[in-house]
């Protein structure tokens, strides 16, 4: 994976957007777009310099984790906690909202299945009823008729 890629996946991860990592790294607008093979050592220090808990060895080599132990907090939010989503440690405080948006999206997430396992349920109901009507249908022909 290059140094782009790192890039675009601390970026994700931290829930910012591209133009903000831009701008918190004092980069020009439409930098990391522009990237082609590799970046300059100045820029790469504003960039470890701007998220202090971004792991340099991760970024340039893509060895170990890619946040750094140092330099950040454990982070535990009542609205993230539970089976969902467990603890966070490790976390960068600044990174509550990334955290609050993948909760929110988790959510819904959750919905649309409990929708489509209702529907398979009602769908299932359904054909267990036609099943049987037409069961009942051939039993009701395959008996002969009575003549009296």
């Amino acid at each position: 994976m290059a140094i782009k890629d790192r890039i675009l996946e601390f970026i994700e991860a931290s829930g910012l957007t591209v133009q903000q990592f831009e701008q918190k790294s004092h980069l020009s607008n439409g930098y990391i777009r522009m990237v082609k093979s590799s970046i300059g050592s100045d820029k790469l220090e504003n960039i470890v310099r701007a998220f202090d808990n971004l792991s340099a060895d991760w970024l340039l080599r893509g060895e170990g984790s890619m946040l750094r132990e140092s330099g950040t907090q454990t982070f535990q939010n009542s609205n993230l906690s539970g089976n969902k989503l467990g603890n966070f440690s490790s976390l960068h405080a600044n990174d509550a909202q990334g955290l609050k948006i993948i909760s929110d999206q988790l959510d819904r997430k959750d919905d649309q299945i409990n929708e489509l396992i209702a529907h398979g349920r009602e769908q299932t109901a359904l054909m267990t009823q036609i099943l049987a009507l037409r069961h009942s249908s051939q039993c009701d022909s395959s008996v002969p008729n009575d003549p009296k």
